[in-house]
């Protein structure tokens, strides 16, 4: 064997160990588009939150089925929302994964799948942990 072919036999070697260990330590494109997607549910809710924060009034017994507002990035399906009384609503969402426990933003930690947060008028955070949505009967 010449330098040459051994020295691409380890360029291959050391290149394929470096994308496998790549995909051993942040898991395959689909798990960081999924967990991108969870990211942009994050900033639609908040981005919601805010065009409730600046309506005058009451909270609208309906908000998500409108155009304007936010839809789910991957379903374009729109978000659950439910006005618990006139100071209080819910926000739900169905994510991918489960936030990370060291994300900075602890008020934002949800489970994977359907999650609510509850809100109340003129806050920008959740109040509280996320819980799992009521069954569609019960609101």
């Amino acid at each position: 064997m010449t330098f040459e072919r051994i020295a691409a036999a380890v360029t291959v070697v050391v290149v394929s160990g470096g994308v496998v260990a790549g995909f051993a330590a942040i898991g395959p494109p689909s798990r960081a588009r999924a967990l991108a997607l969870d990211a942009r549910r994050i900033d639609d809710l908040t981005t919601i939150v805010g065009m409730l924060n600046d309506r005058d009034g009451p909270l609208p017994v309906f908000f998500t089925a409108t155009p304007a507002v936010p839809h789910d990035p991957a379903t374009g399906a729109p978000y659950v929302y439910v006005r618990e009384d006139a100071g209080r609503y819910r926000l739900c969402a169905t994510f991918a994964n489960a936030s990370d426990d060291g994300d900075p933003i602890a008020v934002w930690q949800h489970p994977a799948g359907a999650a609510c947060f509850r809100f109340f008028r003129n806050s920008n955070l959740p109040a509280g942990k996320a819980f799992p949505p009521p069954p569609p009967d019960v609101r």
